[in-house]
């Protein structure tokens, strides 16, 4: 029969039903004959073997990491209980959780007086296992560590490296102990595929159909939760790892915080020399700080990427903004008592816009999406090559503008990509993506405007200062070489004449 022949196509697949101990639960199969059940009842049931007998074959598998590597390495001591509590984690709750699984799989599935309402049955087994199943966030989030620590160790130590090859040997399929330890997190994302097979053959009007769905919906879900978990505790550790390269910057751990990207650029500040930076992008923040080969990176400037203006193509912003409204920005700040009384994040695009938009919104120079774009000034093309690899940025808050080199246009756009996909992210995260009035538009285009210039009339303001105060020290040293040569001459014309007898004397 069709479900008997797919189980022992199932049990025929070289799984160690006997290589457990002898408390192990009993492999029991699903023997139902087709002529007492309709085709859709029977299509469900060979779904819930299914699931019976990989249940039954992943139990095995997570029993061999316990009983075949874990209690002999700590019995025989090749490892101490904090190193193998690395490599093994929470594997011995996994082992009970699916223990307890299987047992109420096996009575519910093999029981057929309840057929029909056996996926109700199967459902709450794994409804009422919700919270455990969230176990499976410790087990992935430490699963690259482990595999790391095996390395390690099996370096370290011939003993446990030789430990580890006589397991092989003796395993039926020759399995190593990584090959065992990759289950877990393979399992977990079956269940909800499972349950999706199970919905297919079960018609919608099905009195067991919600609860199945919103089962589904859950281990989904549980999913989706041990994935956001691991890819948390890897942010995390990176960000421990970067925190130790770098000085001057001490709260860069922070939870929800990722990198985007890093690497190093030439930057200049405003018009300071140009320098080699180490430059980090966040999703919340970008640091830049001066380059150490071999010491910590001392970061210079923390950017909020809400403060931040990009301007996708190298311009001189303080020219652009009086001559050329074209240069595209892209911005997640807000401005306060610019066209609502909250301060709404700048946002707009300039209806004149002279970019072609592509299919997915955003144009070929920047992203100039409605309500994205802060300004849009004209690409201006200076003289001198390379420019195509520069891009600017603002940081609003420092009052300060960054213009960037990268080492290549590829290099540039993925610098650039990357941050505008940050400030799309906060945009939208903030709800600011509304369509504005034009006369929200052209407030808000003229309080960027204003914010520059009035950058631009400080830095000159500097620049007039430093040449009033050259101006000062030139005169000064004129003053000076003047009395100099004043007094030079009086002495001169002051000093005693030579005497006529010393000259005849002399002669």
């Amino acid at each position: 029969m069709e479900s008997q022949g797919g189980r022992t196509r199932s049990q025929s697949r070289g799984r160690r039903g006997n290589l457990l101990s002898e408390d192990s639960p009993p492999v029991v199969g699903v023997f139902i004959e087709q002529a007492q059940v309709d085709d859709a009842i029977s299509q469900r049931l060979n779904v819930l073997d299914e699931l019976l007998n990989t249940e039954r074959d992943y139990l095995n598998d997570i029993r061999v990491i316990v009983e075949k590597y874990q209690k002999p390495i700590l019995e025989q001591k090749l490892l101490l209980p904090d190193e193998a509590a690395k490599i093994f984690s929470n594997t011995q709750d996994l082992v009970q959780l699916h223990s307890n699984l299987y047992e109420q799989l096996q009575e519910k599935i093999n029981d057929v007086r309840f057929m029909q309402k056996i996926e109700h049955c199967v459902t709450e087994i794994f409804a009422n296992s919700v919270e455990e199943l969230k176990g499976y966030s410790t087990y992935s989030a430490n699963y690259k560590r482990s595999l790391r620590r095996v390395s390690k160790m099996s370096e370290k130590f011939p003993l446990f490296a030789a430990f580890l090859q006589n397991a092989q040997d003796q395993d039926k399929l020759k399995l190593r102990l990584i090959d065992y330890l990759i289950k877990p997190i393979q399992r977990l994302c079956k269940y909800p595929l499972i349950f999706r097979e199970l919905l297919k053959k079960t018609p919608i009007d099905h009195v067991d159909y919600r609860f199945m769905t919103e089962t589904m919906n859950q281990l989904e879900n549980i999913t989706t939760y041990v994935n956001e978990e691991t890819q948390q505790a890897e942010n995390m550790k990176k960000l421990k790892g970067i925190q130790k390269l770098i000085s001057g910057y001490d709260g860069l751990v922070v939870p929800g915080r990722n990198l985007q990207h890093e690497g190093t650029l030439e930057v200049t500040v405003d018009k300071e020399k140009p320098k080699i930076c180490k430059v980090f992008l966040f999703n919340d923040i970008m640091l830049i700080g001066r380059y150490k080969a071999k010491k910590k990176h001392q970061i210079t400037h923390v950017i909020p990427m809400t403060g931040i203006l990009l301007i996708p193509e190298y311009t001189d912003i303080s020219v652009a903004l009086k001559e050329s409204p074209g240069v595209s920005v892209h911005s997640a700040m807000t401005v306060p008592g610019v066209g609502s009384p909250s301060g709404s994040p700048l946002s707009s695009s300039s209806s004149s816009s002279s970019s072609s938009s592509s299919p997915t919104g955003r144009s070929s120079r920047g992203p100039l999406r409605k309500g994205h774009s802060l300004v849009q000034l004209s690409s201006i093309t200076h003289s001198g090559g390379g420019n195509d690899f520069f891009f600017q940025i603002v940081g609003i808050e420092l009052k300060k503008k960054f213009t960037i080199r990268c080492e290549s246009i590829k290099e540039r756009h993925e610098w650039t990509t990357k941050i505008e996909d940050n400030i799309d992210f906060l945009l939208v995260r903030s709800g600011s993506t509304f369509e504005l009035t034009p006369e929200q538009e052209l407030d808000r285009e003229r309080a960027a405007r204003k914010m520059l210039q009035e950058r631009n009339e400080e830095l000159n303001r500097k620049i007039m200062d430093l040449q009033r105060r050259l101006e000062e020290e030139t005169r000064l040293r004129k003053s000076l070489e003047d009395k100099l040569k004043r007094r030079a001459n009086s002495l001169s014309s002051t000093s005693p004449p030579s005497s006529p007898s010393l000259e005849r004397l002399h002669t």
